[in-house]
């Protein structure tokens, strides 16, 4: 029987995006015709990042922490750090994370700056259609993207803040996602809390940005960033727009 006498783990950085897995690391087994092969995970910070029983890496929230890989024979260990950036899979930034599995989704990432003809964000009316009341949208989490089908199928709809979100495609890193929505308040809320108030996101500073929950016939809601005040905002209105997206978990 040979023994194990160390272990080796590379690289020494692991970065990645929230909610996304890397399989990256790679271990070597010191002397390489050791007995036992067998190598066990752990994660100082689960809330960051989890590891599973293969070394498959996966970021949780934006942070940094330690994995250490155990060899079964010994205990001998070595060590990797592990950055994981606010950054989505789409390149956008996650400024929501579900905790207790309440949606089908786990994730909600913002468009990334520029999402909008490579500029400042759009400003645009809510809806051509103006004087009249859907009566279906909801100002709570998780209640975006219904919403925006809601607005879009609204009899004489052409043209709306939620369209202009829907028909942004964007490429990030050879994959294309065009599953963007017009957040609801309480969504637009979490994200002036979590990143514009952050200065991070290059939100339109001090102005309201659309929600896609209706405030009546003629109005909706609005967000001020970022300071996340609610606002009445009439649909003639021309004010910024940010899209964002739902995704689930890749552990």
């Amino acid at each position: 029987m040979v023994n194990v006498a160390g272990i080796s783990v590379g690289p020494k950085t692991v970065r990645v995006n929230t909610g996304v897995s890397t399989d990256e690391l790679e271990i070597t087994i010191i002397p390489a015709d050791a007995s036992n092969q067998v190598v066990r995970w752990e994660s100082n910070d689960e809330t960051v990042a989890k590891v599973d029983s293969a070394g498959v890496v996966m970021g949780v929230f934006a942070g940094q922490t330690t994995i250490t890989a155990i060899t079964d024979d010994g205990g001998h260990t070595d060590t990797v750090t592990v950055e994981v950036d606010i950054r989505g899979p789409a390149g956008g930034l996650v400024f929501y994370r579900d905790e207790d599995n309440e949606y089908d989704w786990t994730y909600l990432e913002a468009a990334p700056y520029g999402w909008y003809d490579d500029g400042d964000d759009p400003d645009i009316e809510w809806s051509n259609v103006q004087d009249s009341q859907l009566g279906t949208t909801s100002a709570l989490l998780g209640a975006g993207q219904s919403n925006t089908a809601e607005i879009i199928r609204q009899a004489g709809h052409s043209y709306s803040a939620a369209r202009a979100a829907v028909e942004f495609v964007h490429v990030h890193e050879g994959v294309t996602y065009d599953d963007w929505f017009l957040p609801s308040r309480d969504e637009l809320i979490l994200m002036a809390e979590n990143l514009a108030q952050s200065l991070i996101g290059n939100f339109k500073d001090d102005q309201n940005y659309w929600s896609s929950s209706e405030s009546g016939a003629d109005g909706a809601m609005s967000i001020r960033m970022p300071q996340a005040a609610t606002w009445w905002t009439s649909k003639v209105s021309t004010i910024p727009v940010r899209p964002i997206r739902a995704f689930a978990r890749a552990y």
